[in-house]
Protein backbone atom coordinates (compact mmCIF):
# COMPACT_ATOMS: atom_id res chain seq x y z
CA UNK A 1 0.00 0.00 0.00
CA UNK A 2 2.89 2.36 0.72
CA UNK A 3 4.45 1.68 -2.65
CA UNK A 4 1.11 2.03 -4.41
CA UNK A 5 0.52 5.40 -2.76
CA UNK A 6 3.94 6.60 -3.97
CA UNK A 7 2.99 5.72 -7.53
CA UNK A 8 -0.44 7.34 -7.22
CA UNK A 9 1.19 10.63 -6.20
CA UNK A 10 4.17 10.45 -8.57
CA UNK A 11 4.52 12.71 -11.63
CA UNK A 12 2.38 11.39 -14.49
CA UNK A 13 5.29 11.15 -16.91
CA UNK A 14 5.69 7.38 -17.32
CA UNK A 15 8.89 7.11 -15.29
CA UNK A 16 7.16 5.75 -12.18
CA UNK A 17 4.97 2.69 -12.67
CA UNK A 18 3.88 -0.26 -10.57
CA UNK A 19 3.40 -3.97 -11.14
CA UNK A 20 0.20 -4.40 -9.16
CA UNK A 21 -1.61 -7.59 -8.25
CA UNK A 22 -5.12 -8.56 -7.12
CA UNK A 23 -4.70 -7.11 -3.58
CA UNK A 24 -4.57 -3.69 -5.30
CA UNK A 25 -8.36 -3.95 -5.39
CA UNK A 26 -8.73 -5.87 -2.13
CA UNK A 27 -6.83 -3.40 0.04
CA UNK A 28 -9.33 -0.65 -0.72
CA UNK A 29 -12.06 -3.06 0.37
CA UNK A 30 -10.54 -4.13 3.67
CA UNK A 31 -8.64 -1.07 4.95
CA UNK A 32 -10.57 1.92 6.27
CA UNK A 33 -7.83 4.41 5.47
CA UNK A 34 -6.32 4.11 2.01
CA UNK A 35 -4.76 7.27 0.58
CA UNK A 36 -5.62 6.54 -3.05
CA UNK A 37 -8.46 5.34 -5.23
CA UNK A 38 -7.61 1.99 -6.83
CA UNK A 39 -9.36 2.98 -10.06
CA UNK A 40 -9.39 6.77 -10.39
CA UNK A 41 -5.79 7.44 -9.32
CA UNK A 42 -4.18 5.15 -11.90
CA UNK A 43 -3.82 4.75 -15.64
CA UNK A 44 -3.91 1.05 -16.58
CA UNK A 45 -1.25 0.05 -19.09
CA UNK A 46 -1.59 -3.70 -19.43
CA UNK A 47 -2.89 -6.74 -17.63
CA UNK A 48 0.19 -8.96 -17.84
CA UNK A 49 -0.82 -12.33 -16.42
CA UNK A 50 -3.31 -14.17 -14.26
CA UNK A 51 -3.66 -17.44 -12.41
CA UNK A 52 -6.09 -19.36 -10.29
CA UNK A 53 -6.28 -19.63 -6.54
CA UNK A 54 -6.05 -23.22 -5.38
CA UNK A 55 -7.37 -25.02 -2.34
CA UNK A 56 -4.54 -27.45 -1.65
CA UNK A 57 -4.29 -30.19 0.94
CA UNK A 58 -1.67 -32.40 2.52
CA UNK A 59 -1.70 -35.89 0.94
CA UNK A 60 -2.92 -37.37 4.22
CA UNK A 61 -6.08 -35.23 4.20
CA UNK A 62 -9.19 -37.38 3.89
CA UNK A 63 -10.99 -35.38 1.18
CA UNK A 64 -9.55 -35.51 -2.34
CA UNK A 65 -11.79 -32.83 -3.84
CA UNK A 66 -13.68 -29.74 -2.72
CA UNK A 67 -16.92 -31.62 -3.40
CA UNK A 68 -15.89 -34.25 -0.83
CA UNK A 69 -14.94 -31.52 1.64
CA UNK A 70 -18.31 -29.80 1.19
CA UNK A 71 -20.02 -33.11 1.96
CA UNK A 72 -18.19 -33.37 5.30
CA UNK A 73 -20.23 -32.37 8.41
CA UNK A 74 -19.62 -28.74 9.38
CA UNK A 75 -18.80 -29.65 12.98
CA UNK A 76 -15.89 -31.63 11.58
CA UNK A 77 -14.69 -29.13 8.96
CA UNK A 78 -14.60 -26.34 11.56
CA UNK A 79 -11.63 -28.15 13.10
CA UNK A 80 -9.62 -28.17 9.85
CA UNK A 81 -6.92 -25.47 9.82
CA UNK A 82 -6.67 -23.61 6.52
CA UNK A 83 -3.65 -21.37 6.02
CA UNK A 84 -3.59 -18.20 3.92
CA UNK A 85 -1.01 -15.52 3.28
CA UNK A 86 -2.60 -13.24 5.88
CA UNK A 87 -5.54 -11.22 7.10
CA UNK A 88 -7.36 -9.56 4.21
CA UNK A 89 -5.43 -11.62 1.66
CA UNK A 90 -6.81 -13.07 -1.55
CA UNK A 91 -6.93 -16.43 0.20
CA UNK A 92 -9.00 -15.16 3.12
CA UNK A 93 -11.45 -13.21 0.98
CA UNK A 94 -11.84 -16.19 -1.36
CA UNK A 95 -12.58 -18.38 1.66
CA UNK A 96 -15.11 -15.88 3.02
CA UNK A 97 -16.85 -15.83 -0.35
CA UNK A 98 -16.84 -19.65 -0.36
CA UNK A 99 -18.31 -19.66 3.15
CA UNK A 100 -21.10 -17.32 2.06
CA UNK A 101 -21.93 -19.44 -0.98
CA UNK A 102 -21.77 -22.88 0.64
CA UNK A 103 -21.78 -22.55 4.43
CA UNK A 104 -18.40 -24.30 4.61
CA UNK A 105 -16.65 -23.50 7.89
CA UNK A 106 -12.89 -23.91 8.25
CA UNK A 107 -10.42 -22.70 10.88
CA UNK A 108 -8.71 -19.80 9.09
CA UNK A 109 -5.03 -19.45 10.05
CA UNK A 110 -3.49 -16.24 8.67
CA UNK A 111 0.26 -16.47 8.07
CA UNK A 112 2.72 -13.68 7.35
CA UNK A 113 2.89 -14.59 3.68
CA UNK A 114 2.00 -17.56 1.53
CA UNK A 115 5.48 -19.09 1.80
CA UNK A 116 5.30 -19.99 5.50
CA UNK A 117 1.78 -21.39 5.05
CA UNK A 118 2.93 -23.64 2.22
CA UNK A 119 5.97 -24.80 4.23
CA UNK A 120 3.62 -25.90 7.03
CA UNK A 121 1.29 -27.58 4.54
CA UNK A 122 4.11 -29.63 3.02
CA UNK A 123 5.34 -30.54 6.49
CA UNK A 124 1.86 -31.68 7.54
CA UNK A 125 1.52 -29.02 10.24
CA UNK A 126 -1.75 -27.83 8.67
CA UNK A 127 -4.07 -29.81 6.37
CA UNK A 128 -5.18 -27.02 3.99
CA UNK A 129 -3.93 -23.89 2.25
CA UNK A 130 -5.77 -21.46 -0.03
CA UNK A 131 -3.26 -19.55 -2.15
CA UNK A 132 -2.39 -18.52 -5.69
CA UNK A 133 -1.13 -21.56 -7.57
CA UNK A 134 2.42 -20.53 -8.72
CA UNK A 135 4.36 -21.30 -5.50
CA UNK A 136 2.49 -24.59 -5.13
CA UNK A 137 3.32 -25.87 -8.62
CA UNK A 138 6.52 -27.81 -7.70
CA UNK A 139 4.81 -29.33 -4.67
CA UNK A 140 1.83 -30.43 -6.76
CA UNK A 141 4.13 -31.96 -9.36
CA UNK A 142 6.11 -33.82 -6.69
CA UNK A 143 2.85 -34.92 -5.02
CA UNK A 144 3.89 -33.32 -1.75
CA UNK A 145 0.44 -31.70 -1.76
CA UNK A 146 -2.79 -32.37 -3.65
CA UNK A 147 -5.17 -29.90 -5.24
CA UNK A 148 -8.83 -30.04 -4.19
CA UNK A 149 -10.11 -27.32 -6.52
CA UNK A 150 -9.11 -24.32 -8.66
CA UNK A 151 -10.94 -21.00 -8.80
CA UNK A 152 -10.48 -20.71 -12.58
CA UNK A 153 -13.32 -20.87 -15.11
CA UNK A 154 -11.96 -24.13 -16.50
CA UNK A 155 -9.38 -26.76 -15.57
CA UNK A 156 -5.74 -25.89 -16.09
CA UNK A 157 -4.07 -28.01 -18.79
CA UNK A 158 -1.06 -28.65 -16.55
CA UNK A 159 -3.29 -29.96 -13.75
CA UNK A 160 -6.19 -31.49 -15.64
CA UNK A 161 -7.23 -33.77 -12.75
CA UNK A 162 -7.94 -30.85 -10.41
CA UNK A 163 -11.60 -29.71 -10.75
CA UNK A 164 -12.74 -26.11 -10.56
CA UNK A 165 -14.82 -24.68 -7.73
CA UNK A 166 -17.78 -24.44 -10.11
CA UNK A 167 -17.41 -28.11 -11.09
CA UNK A 168 -17.44 -28.86 -7.37
CA UNK A 169 -20.91 -27.33 -7.04
CA UNK A 170 -20.09 -23.73 -6.12
CA UNK A 171 -22.04 -21.57 -8.53
CA UNK A 172 -20.64 -18.37 -10.09
CA UNK A 173 -17.24 -18.79 -8.43
CA UNK A 174 -14.33 -17.63 -10.54
CA UNK A 175 -11.58 -15.81 -8.63
CA UNK A 176 -8.53 -14.57 -10.50
CA UNK A 177 -5.16 -13.63 -9.07
CA UNK A 178 -3.84 -11.10 -11.57
CA UNK A 179 -0.73 -9.03 -12.23
CA UNK A 180 -0.67 -5.83 -14.25
CA UNK A 181 1.17 -2.57 -14.83
CA UNK A 182 -0.28 0.78 -13.77
CA UNK A 183 0.90 4.38 -14.07
CA UNK A 184 -0.32 7.48 -12.21
CA UNK A 185 -3.61 8.94 -13.42
CA UNK A 186 -3.14 11.49 -16.16
CA UNK A 187 -0.14 9.82 -17.77
CA UNK A 188 -0.30 10.83 -21.46
CA UNK A 189 -1.60 8.28 -23.94
CA UNK A 190 1.50 8.42 -26.13
CA UNK A 191 3.64 7.53 -23.09
CA UNK A 192 1.46 4.64 -21.92
CA UNK A 193 1.34 3.31 -25.49
CA UNK A 194 5.14 3.10 -25.59
CA UNK A 195 5.11 1.16 -22.32
CA UNK A 196 2.27 -1.08 -23.49
CA UNK A 197 4.13 -2.02 -26.68
CA UNK A 198 7.32 -2.83 -24.79
CA UNK A 199 5.46 -5.03 -22.29
CA UNK A 200 3.62 -6.74 -25.15
CA UNK A 201 6.96 -7.44 -26.83
CA UNK A 202 8.33 -8.96 -23.62
CA UNK A 203 5.30 -11.22 -23.31
CA UNK A 204 6.06 -12.69 -26.73
CA UNK A 205 9.59 -13.81 -25.85
CA UNK A 206 10.05 -17.60 -25.62
CA UNK A 207 11.93 -17.52 -22.31
CA UNK A 208 9.20 -15.39 -20.72
CA UNK A 209 6.46 -17.65 -22.04
CA UNK A 210 8.30 -20.73 -20.78
CA UNK A 211 8.81 -19.22 -17.34
CA UNK A 212 5.15 -18.25 -17.07
CA UNK A 213 4.11 -21.75 -18.13
CA UNK A 214 6.23 -23.39 -15.41
CA UNK A 215 4.39 -21.23 -12.85
CA UNK A 216 0.91 -22.00 -14.25
CA UNK A 217 0.58 -18.30 -15.09
CA UNK A 218 -1.62 -17.43 -18.05
CA UNK A 219 -0.36 -14.62 -20.28
CA UNK A 220 -3.07 -11.99 -20.63
CA UNK A 221 -1.78 -9.01 -22.61
CA UNK A 222 -5.09 -7.18 -22.18
CA UNK A 223 -5.09 -3.44 -22.72
CA UNK A 224 -6.11 -0.43 -20.62
CA UNK A 225 -9.90 -0.57 -21.03
CA UNK A 226 -10.26 -4.24 -20.11
CA UNK A 227 -7.77 -3.88 -17.27
CA UNK A 228 -9.61 -0.89 -15.78
CA UNK A 229 -12.90 -2.80 -15.95
CA UNK A 230 -11.32 -5.76 -14.13
CA UNK A 231 -10.02 -3.56 -11.31
CA UNK A 232 -13.39 -1.81 -10.89
CA UNK A 233 -15.24 -5.14 -10.86
CA UNK A 234 -12.85 -6.57 -8.26
CA UNK A 235 -13.15 -3.50 -6.03
CA UNK A 236 -16.94 -3.83 -6.02
CA UNK A 237 -16.89 -7.58 -5.41
CA UNK A 238 -14.41 -7.51 -2.56
CA UNK A 239 -15.99 -4.48 -0.87
CA UNK A 240 -19.26 -6.42 -0.73
CA UNK A 241 -17.49 -9.54 0.54
CA UNK A 242 -15.48 -7.69 3.18
CA UNK A 243 -18.57 -5.85 4.42
CA UNK A 244 -20.59 -9.07 4.78
CA UNK A 245 -17.68 -10.85 6.49
CA UNK A 246 -16.91 -7.79 8.65
CA UNK A 247 -13.27 -7.70 7.57
CA UNK A 248 -11.89 -4.22 8.19
CA UNK A 249 -8.46 -2.99 9.22
CA UNK A 250 -7.29 0.41 10.40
Amino acid sequence: MLGTEIVAKAPADGYTIILADAPHAMNTATYRHVNYDAVKDFTPIMLVASCAEILAAHPSFAANTLKELLATPRAQTAKFAMGTSGQGSTGQLTYELLHMRTGLVLNHVPYKGGGPAIVDLVAGQIPLVLNAIPPLVPHLQAKRVKGLALTSAKRHPSFATIPTFEESGVRDFVVTAWYGVLAPAGTPGNVTEILRKEIAWALEQPDVLQRFATLALDVEGRGPDEFRKLIATDVKRWKETAAKANIHFD
